[in-house]
């Protein structure tokens, strides 16, 4: 599975985000490809428009071979932890 976060480097929440990333990354399978961008680059903003995204942070959890959406997750709050590793490891 393909895991993205598009976080906003000026976010209100970015320390908690921040934590929550790092704490996602040791519960990932090691086949997962995982992937954080900050909204200004072009990557996120081209991952932004192809799934319809317009909250911070974004998560897309995406099959490798097709780039089709398995599940997103936009704005505060965030979801847990728990979701994010049960469909990113599936």
């Amino acid at each position: 599975m393909k895991l993205t976060i598009i976080t906003k480097e000026d976010h209100e929440d970015r320390r908690e985000i921040r934590q929550y990333i790092e704490s996602i990354k040791d519960d990932l399978h090691e086949g997962v490809d995982f992937n954080v961008y900050d909204s200004k680059t072009k990557e996120a903003q081209s991952v932004m428009q192809l799934y319809g995204l317009m909250q911070y942070p974004a998560i897309v959890i995406t099959r490798p071979l097709d780039g089709s959406v398995i599940q997103t997750w936009q704005g505060m709050p965030l979801p847990r932890k728990s979701e994010i590793v049960y469909f990113a490891n599936s």
